[in-house]
């Protein structure tokens, strides 16, 4: 699956469609739990899990019988090792499929708006290019503070302003053998 597909990207920015393809990635569920698990109709949920499905990020794991209907079991699609596959990756994804603190993004924010942003890059470097990347990293959160102070004083100046929360994560960590790609 090419990840900078914008199927792929619109998929996973309903914010229920994220919250399936993270419950599915701690179990197997069906649409009828997930609606349960979601307060949704199981309409909506089997919808979303179709869409998902399509995009080949779950997969049907198995059918039960119940009460004359069938019951459709998915899973996330794991590798190898138990964990989420390297194709769950790209715009939203990224957030939930590395996940080291636990945090599932589907309970803090969505990525909704069309200027919600998500990406991903993998590069080689050397040690001068990872200390530069290093201090771009904190330098951006920097700047990130320095929008959220400025944002501040023209809140103050203006209560009539729309306001608006954001969330921002941002990693920088040593990847098992990288792929270079350009960041995009």
């Amino acid at each position: 699956m090419n990840s900078e597909d914008p199927r792929y990207a619109k998929a996973l920015r309903h914010p229920l469609r994220a919250r399936i393809l993270s419950a599915l990635q701690e179990r197997e569920a069906t649409p009828t739990e997930l609606a349960s698990r979601f307060d949704a109709s199981v309409g909506t949920v089997a919808y979303h899990v179709r869409r998902l499905s399509a995009l080949g990020l779950i997969e049907l794991t198995g059918e039960t019988r119940v009460r004359g209907a069938v019951a459709h079991h998915y899973r996330a699609v794991l590798n190898g090792a138990g964990e989420p596959a390297e194709q769950i990756e790209g715009a939203g994804a990224a957030v939930l499929a590395f996940d080291p603190s636990g945090c599932d993004v589907s309970k803090i924010g969505s990525f909704d708006d069309e200027d919600s942003l998500a990406r991903r890059a993998s590069l080689r470097l050397d040690s001068v290019g990872w200390r530069e990347l290093s201090q771009a990293c904190t330098d951006l959160l920097k700047e990130a503070d320095r929008i959220a102070r400025s944002s501040a004083r023209r809140l103050a100046d203006d209560p009539q302003k729309r306001e608006r929360d954001a969330g921002m994560v941002l990693f920088m960590f040593e990847a098992r053998e990288a792929e270079s790609k350009p960041v995009s």
